[in-house]
């Protein structure tokens, strides 16, 4: 009995050295964005949260042991940081991740916006960067960025600078190659463009992973995350598109609620049951890339319902979905929060006040 006190008292003194030590290091050492601090004595291990922080800066972004990341993308907010002050004290928390696009072929935001993401990360933020290889407002059909383009070294100059200046910030980004590609409606999609349903894609995929890994990137997570199956049975199979597990660490998809009169898109259930056990089968970290609720004026909170039964079913029956990004777009539909008082007092509802949705520094 001796013995357990003094390893109780040596238990407590380890976590309070680890606990020093972290809470001293510079800003620019550690990103406060669910860390935590193990001590292990005789296989006891003690846990304790010093940071909410999704990871160590210059590492990957490890999954919360319990509890979900949060996430929103705003049009735009690289070069408007206003836009996610103003979602933090709409929504009442800060988001762990803050998404925003950036396009290969468009002058405007093609490069690593470091100024962007160096006022995302000010604010207690993950940047987390859709990279998409074509051009923003060029249709499906753009023959310069067929897949099998960038696999054959065609943009290997403007993937290197991209993955240098990732590298020269140091802090950890979360990154999303070429988006809901199962679906037939982007350039680097199966089965348009000159792609095959899969391979071209995978092959991409390896490229410009193995080009980070060269330059030595090591703050990059790597983000597959295709659209959910249930809104067409015609589009390939999502698992075509996966590059294996040795070249990603997160996988996804993205779904939306938005038409009362479709089962597959009336519920939470009938937008991701399908697509999320597909995914349980690949052993990887799992989020929702995108999710958002159109704005139906038919006099029945449909949309306040959709996001109430979305939030509730992320605690209770999808628990391997480790974080989410709400899409607050004003775009096809009204996908925003604020969209009627109705619609934001469901979301902050759920969000603000339930501890298990987390938040960001």
């Amino acid at each position: 009995m001796k013995h357990t006190h003094l390893i109780s008292l040596v238990q407590i003194f380890s976590v309070f050295v680890l606990t020093f030590f972290f809470s001293s290091c510079s800003k620019s050492s550690f990103d406060d964005t669910n860390l935590k601090i193990e001590s292990k004595i005789n296989n006891d291990t003690l846990t304790t949260t010093k940071f909410n922080a999704t990871t160590l800066s210059g590492s990957k972004i490890v999954a919360p042991a319990s509890g979900c990341y949060t996430g929103v993308a705003l049009w735009q907010v690289e070069f408007n940081i206003s836009l996610l002050d103003t979602w933090i004290t709409k929504s009442g928390k800060k988001p762990n991740f803050v998404m925003y696009f950036s396009h290969w072929a468009d002058t405007y935001d093609k490069d690593f916006n470091t100024t962007g993401c160096e006022a995302i990360s000010s604010r207690g933020c993950i940047p987390y960067i859709t990279w998409c290889p074509a051009s923003d407002g060029g249709g499906v059909t753009q023959p310069l960025y067929k897949l099998t383009n960038i696999t054959a070294g065609n943009f290997d100059t403007y993937i290197t600078t991209y993955a240098n200046a990732i590298k020269s910030w140091g802090k950890p980004v979360l990154l999303r190659f070429g988006m809901e590609m199962n679906m037939d409606v982007f350039p680097w999609s199966g089965n348009v463009n000159g792609n095959n349903d899969g391979s071209d894609y995978v092959d991409a995929w390896k490229h410009v992973h193995d080009i980070f890994q060269n330059v030595g990137v090591t703050n990059v997570t790597w983000f597959w995350c295709p659209y959910v199956e249930s809104m067409w049975a015609g589009w390939p199979n999502m698992l075509n598109f996966y590059p294996g597990a040795q070249y990603v660490d997160w996988v996804g998809v993205d779904g939306y609620g938005y038409n009362p009169s479709s089962w597959a898109t009336n519920t939470f259930d009938g937008v991701f049951q399908s697509s999320y056990n597909k995914l349980l089968t690949l052993g990887k970290p799992m989020m929702i890339g995108e999710i958002a609720a159109g704005e139906y004026k038919q006099g029945r909170n449909w949309k306040a319902n959709w996001e109430t039964d979305a939030f509730t079913k992320l605690k209770s029956n999808y628990t391997e979905f480790k974080g989410y990004t709400w899409f607050n777009y004003n775009k096809e539909e009204d996908w925003r929060i604020e969209s009627t008082t109705t619609s934001l007092n469901a979301y902050t509802s759920k969000t603000k006040l339930d501890s298990y949705f987390l938040s960001g520094n």
